[in-house]
């Protein structure tokens, strides 16, 4: 009792207010993305297991409806030529641009896939979602905080059904905000087994500032290994694009 009598005066020291509910606090952030017009910034996923630690960058810029900007690449000291280390997306609302899908990287590394935003012929107008969904197989990671920070109805859907429990638990301060954490079970899709837990940090204002998966996999031998894997997210709601990025690049 005393433990959580200090931590809730810890937390009103930080200038918290009371808890809101883990539903309330979810549903103002995903709001809070998807009536975004603009977002810049970036996200860096830091894997770490028993065997060491990986990294990954990602910065992402868009302007709604159909300018995006992504770029990602590993943190590696030697690359493996075998594998993509770079990803690179772009829109500049005409034409949008992606590397081949990391399935074909070896037959073609250099090829990049042009399609316009708009084509009369199939009746389709691209937005960032669906350019960001075409180009799915062709980025390092497609993660939990770019799918929430694009907002696409659909990945939403499928990413809310993957919280199978939510609840508060406590708060911290990352960069010098103050956030709640949600914390619950998680599973790969509605209906399934959990197969680890999450944690997320979320500002008042809704801003997503860390998110954090935690699940055991096989190793060698049959040996569990706790595998981590944290995206720390530092991303702009509605701040200035630079126009330079939208640039269609196409080798």
């Amino acid at each position: 009792m005393l433990s959580q009598t200090v931590a809730l005066l810890s937390m009103y020291a930080y200038g918290f207010q009371e808890p809101p509910s883990a539903k309330s606090l979810i549903d103002n952030m995903l709001a809070h993305y998807h009536g975004a017009k603009t977002i810049t910034g970036n996200i860096k996923l830091t894997v770490a297991a028993a065997q060491g630690s990986a990294s990954l960058s990602t910065q992402l810029q868009y302007e709604r409806p159909a300018k995006l900007y992504i770029l990602q690449q590993k943190q590696v000291a030697n690359p493996d030529p075998e594998f993509p280390s770079k990803w690179l997306v772009t829109s500049d609302g005409s034409m949008f641009s992606y590397s081949v899908p990391n399935d074909k990287f070896l037959a073609a590394p250099t090829l990049r896939l042009v399609e316009p935003v708009k084509n009369p012929r199939v009746k389709i107008e691209h937005t960032i979602a669906t350019i960001y969904g075409a180009s799915a197989k062709s980025i390092g990671d497609r993660s939990m905080p770019l799918d929430i920070a694009i907002a696409g109805r659909d990945d939403l859907v499928y990413r809310i059904a993957q919280w199978e429990t939510r609840e508060i638990n406590g708060s911290k301060v990352i960069g010098g905000k103050n956030c709640w954490l949600v914390t619950g079970k998680y599973r790969p899709y509605a209906g399934a087994q959990a197969v680890g837990t999450y944690q997320m940090a979320i500002t008042k204002e809704g801003d997503l500032l860390q998110y954090v998966e935690k699940q055991s996999v096989a190793a060698d031998r049959g040996i569990q290994v706790e595998v981590v894997s944290q995206w720390d997210v530092n991303l702009t709601v509605d701040g200035k694009v630079d126009p330079a990025l939208f640039k269609v690049i196409v080798k």
